[in-house]
């Protein structure tokens, strides 16, 4: 298992940082461990992030992106969305998170990271009409 991660940020210096985080705005990341939950902390265009999520079992939270509509198409109130977000570890090297959107909007986001020495991948792909166009994609990164 990539242990060293536990608290540790991945991103990408000044010259890699627009090729390889540029397709979903996320400039840094960081996995952290405490039980049967953990943290994904992460920096995109809205600003620092933290999700919680269960290991092995469902935990309810709020979703941290803060721009979508609200009760009513085209408002958008500044809050979070409910979800229940689960993660675990596939093998030595990739980490899954699945989180489902529980509010008035259904979603989900699946997200892989994967690696590999000093190295990261993250895929996403998302299931959601106008919102988690964030979440869509592919990135890099290594260890700051």
């Amino acid at each position: 298992m990539a242990r060293w991660l536990v608290s540790h940020w991945m991103g990408s210096d000044s010259h890699l940082r627009q090729t390889l985080f540029n397709v979903m705005g996320i400039t840094r990341m960081r996995l952290a461990f405490n039980g049967d939950q953990g943290t994904w902390a992460y920096t995109n265009g809205q600003g620092d992030n933290v999700l919680q999520f269960g290991i092995g079992r469902m935990l309810a939270g709020k979703f941290p992106q803060r721009n979508y509509f609200g009760a009513q198409i085209g408002s958008i109130p500044g809050i979070e969305y409910d979800c229940l977000a689960s993660a675990a570890w596939i093998d030595e090297q990739t980490f899954n998170l699945e989180v489902y959107i529980t509010d008035n909007y259904l979603g989900g986001l699946r997200i892989s990271f994967v690696f590999k020495g000093e190295e990261i991948g993250v895929f996403m792909t998302k299931q959601a009409e106008w919102f988690l166009d964030e979440y869509n994609g592919f990135a890099g990164g290594k260890r700051l």
